[in-house]
């Protein structure tokens, strides 16, 4: 019964505003969501992010590494740190510093009364409307119309479409049921959330590679 009204309760908090669900974070009960990342078929890296505090206000802190080999010889290293923080629902900052295959990126992003007030490595100081979003991917509301890259900072204008419902694979080897949502515009990737509007699978391609993440046991 418990487990049946915390889904009810999760399906009728996505059909509503982003401001009317300061209590319904997708936060994960164990505080922790994991994946590796493949290309060819290949582990690659990790991405990590982990949840403290109040689950209606929490610090978020993410770390990617990925490494990509040719042989024994290193060709590509990426690694992303970033510290995301909410208050009552509301996002309210992220500080983020990457390094990009030897080239440095950051931002910074702050709520403050006019909007989110963003810089980055990629874009002037700038002002983005209230309930802009950056792209951590873990909170479903960023499938919004525009989104921070978390990276560099640029705003970029998206859209998506919500598609079926799929099995998906975890990095066990087992599947998990999760809703399919393409997004498409300056962002080009697919996204699958489970019916706990938990983040449970990704795939996009670069360099006419596909990069798959799969979901870690938590």
């Amino acid at each position: 019964m418990i487990l049946r009204r915390t889904l009810l309760a999760a399906t009728a908090a996505s059909a509503l505003p982003i401001a009317a669900v300061a209590a319904a974070l997708p936060v994960p009960p164990t505080g922790r969501i994991g994946f590796q990342i493949l290309r060819k078929g290949d582990v690659i890296g990790t991405h990590e992010l982990t949840f403290s505090g109040p689950p209606d206000s929490p610090v978020v802190r993410v770390a990617i590494d990925m490494l990509v080999k040719f042989g024994p010889v290193p060709v590509f290293r990426y690694q992303h740190r970033a510290t995301e923080t909410w208050k009552s629902g509301q996002f309210v900052s992220l500080e983020s510093k990457t390094n990009h295959d030897g080239t440095p990126h950051f931002v910074t992003a702050r709520r403050e009364q006019a909007g989110i007030v963003v810089e980055g490595s990629k874009t002037q100081r700038y002002t983005a409307p209230d309930g802009t979003l950056p792209t951590t991917y873990w909170n479903k509301a960023m499938l919004g119309s525009r989104v921070i890259n978390s990276e560099d900072g640029r705003l970029f204008n998206v859209t998506h479409a919500a598609l079926a419902e799929e099995a998906v694979p975890l990095a066990s080897g087992a599947t998990t049921r999760a809703r399919h949502y393409n997004v498409s515009g300056e962002l080009d990737l697919d996204l699958w959330y489970d019916d706990f509007q938990q983040w449970a699978h990704l795939m996009f391609t670069k360099d006419g590679n596909t990069i798959i993440y799969e979901k870690l046991a938590a």
